[in-house]
């Protein structure tokens, strides 16, 4: 605690060498400073413990599929950069989230959900990568909109109930359109609505868990990109069924068979031999 306390003493006495403004290093401290406080909460309790460790492996998955997969196919390398997209925007969610800004971090998960929904339409059919790499601006909205790619999926999943929409508009009221729904992440309970960073423990643990469901989609889907070309493919998507399986388990009550995950560490044996 003294150690981190004469870092950020020294990280203020940096900005302010820099010229930095004094009301942002002021802001950039209590940010800091509540990120600080966001670790022990998520420390303390178990069930945002285990959803960090299944957003960071959906997240080391992307960065081995990233860095590992070389390829000079347009179609895999327009998939790479959503992937990237993807990757960033959760970092940025969590960062948010324990910096004390739980409706921002809100509107980026909108952003990873329509954008996994995208990957997932191409995983469907691969063609329409090119063709959305390629459509005209005036088209695009009506091929590949937000409503479009969701009505897509609905079809090709014989879904009738809409849910994808539902989660969709959920995070648009809360996090993205100015609403007044999303005033409530706004308030620090019942101290009013300063501007600014802080933290509530319902709105952390609201956000961390909104963003485990959407990387449990974000791997499943960009996993079907990455081959089986490699030990270090096979090895970063048995990481991600076992880590999966296991939440999926837990809060789903989805058996998880470890049977598959033995398999795959058998063959990676062999393969490393």
């Amino acid at each position: 605690m003294v150690m981190g306390e004469a870092k950020r003493r020294k990280s203020r006495s940096d900005d302010a060498a820099l010229g930095w403004p004094e009301n942002l290093r002021k802001l950039h401290a209590a940010e800091e400073d509540l990120r600080l406080r966001g670790l022990g909460m998520v420390k303390g309790d178990e069930d945002l413990t285990r959803q960090i460790r299944l957003i960071e492996t959906v997240m080391d998955f992307l960065q081995r599929y990233l860095n590992t997969h070389e390829t000079t196919d347009p179609d895999e390398i327009t998939v790479q950069h959503l992937g990237v997209r993807v990757f960033n925007a959760a970092a940025a969610a969590l960062k948010l989230a324990l910096g004390g800004y739980g409706q921002v971090s809100a509107g980026i998960l909108r952003d990873i959900l329509e954008t996994t929904f995208l990957v997932d339409s191409f995983r469907t059919d691969r063609s329409r990568i090119a063709e959305w790499r390629n459509i005209t601006e005036d088209k695009r909205g009506q091929a590949f909109g937000a409503d479009a790619v969701r009505r897509y999926l609905d079809v090709r999943d014989k879904y009738t109930e809409r849910r994808r929409r539902q989660a969709y508009m959920d995070l648009c009221r809360m996090g993205t359109h100015p609403t007044v729904q999303g005033f409530a992440l706004l308030r620090a309970g019942d101290t009013g609505t300063p501007p600014g960073p802080f933290l509530a423990s319902n709105i952390l643990a609201a956000t961390i868990n909104e963003l485990a469901k959407l990387m449990v989609e974000v791997g499943e889907t960009f996993e079907a990109f990455l081959p089986n070309d490699g030990p270090s493919a096979i090895e970063a998507k048995t990481l991600l069924m076992e880590e999966t399986g296991r939440w999926l388990e837990r809060y789903y009550g989805v058996p998880y068979d470890e049977g598959p995950v033995r398999e795959v560490r058998g063959l990676l044996t062999k393969l490393r031999a």
